[in-house]
């Protein structure tokens, strides 16, 4: 299997589900530094590659309410953040900005869900 490695800072991970830290723990197999916003209808917590061993080894989510991605992408141009690389695995039961934000999405989501209004979307393996 072929090992993707990005510069840090490069790849944002944007959780809406817990069943998403199985998910995470694959991905950070391959991937290298990522930066991880936990949310819901909000962002929870913001998790540097350098914490994300501890965080998913500790499993301590907050919140779990229903999901907006909307306040996810305000906080992102806030902080003037422009990933080469936003990946947000949700089941896309979610609102969403209007308008295509200016760097690639890549929703990785369950077999049964919505379509993104943009965005590319990855299908999550059951197994």
């Amino acid at each position: 299997m072929h090992k993707a490695k990005l510069e840090p800072a490069a790849l944002l991970i944007a959780l809406g589900c817990v069943r998403a830290a199985a998910e995470l723990a694959k991905l950070h197999t391959y991937l290298g530094d990522v930066t991880v916003l936990s949310a819901d209808a909000k962002v929870q917590q913001v998790v540097p590659a350098a914490q994300l061993p501890a965080f998913l080894q500790k499993g301590s989510w907050r919140g779990g309410g229903g999901t907006n991605h909307r306040p996810v992408f305000e906080w992102l141009a806030k902080q003037q953040v422009s990933p080469d690389l936003f990946i947000g695995i949700t089941d896309l039961q979610t609102l969403l900005p209007t308008q295509r934000p200016h760097f690639p999405v890549l929703w990785l989501v369950p077999e049964k869900h919505p379509k993104p209004p943009w965005g590319q979307v990855l299908v999550m393996s059951e197994v």
